[in-house]
């Protein structure tokens, strides 16, 4: 049976209600259609060759930045004795009195305070956020004893 552009027929097993349709014209098929679409590679691969770097950075992979820790902390060759109690400090997150925060650090580490180094070295521990930031980032030069650190702290 033929009807238009599909024809119709049954198997010589004849099932009941069971028709098998096949096309006589064939399915065109269309590639996508992207209209004006350009891609900068260049560009492209500078950002995915940043973004490898910074993954590999994370998983701690081709990054000597942080392989050696001497050069990370502001107190040079400070001693942290293994008996050291760590203390929970109030955290300062850059929004209050930075006065009042010195103040409360100060009598935290009262037992500390002839340690410059050890002073130092535990504030980070009293900051979070964008004082932490503040912090990570002062130049290892400016910074060469605990008075540095609280003027720097203060401005």
């Amino acid at each position: 049976m033929n009807l238009g552009n599909h024809s119709y027929k049954t198997s010589g097993n004849v099932q009941p209600n069971v028709v098998h349709v096949t096309s006589t014209k064939e399915l065109e098929m269309k590639p996508p259609h992207y209209a004006g679409i350009s891609v900068d590679v260049e560009a492209t691969s500078n950002k995915l060759e940043m973004l490898e770097k910074r993954v590999r950075a994370m998983e701690g992979g081709g990054s000597s930045e942080f392989e050696n820790f001497t050069g990370v902390s502001l107190a040079t060759n400070v001693v942290i004795a293994p008996k050291l109690k760590l203390l929970k400090f109030e955290k300062y997150r850059g929004t209050t009195f930075s006065k009042s925060h010195i103040m409360m650090y100060g009598k935290k580490m009262v037992a500390h305070a002839c340690n410059e180094k050890l002073l130092i070295h535990v504030f980070q521990d009293s900051l979070v956020g964008m004082a932490l930031n503040w912090y990570v980032q002062l130049e290892h030069s400016c910074i060469q004893s605990w008075k540095d650190l609280i003027d720097a702290f203060i401005k």
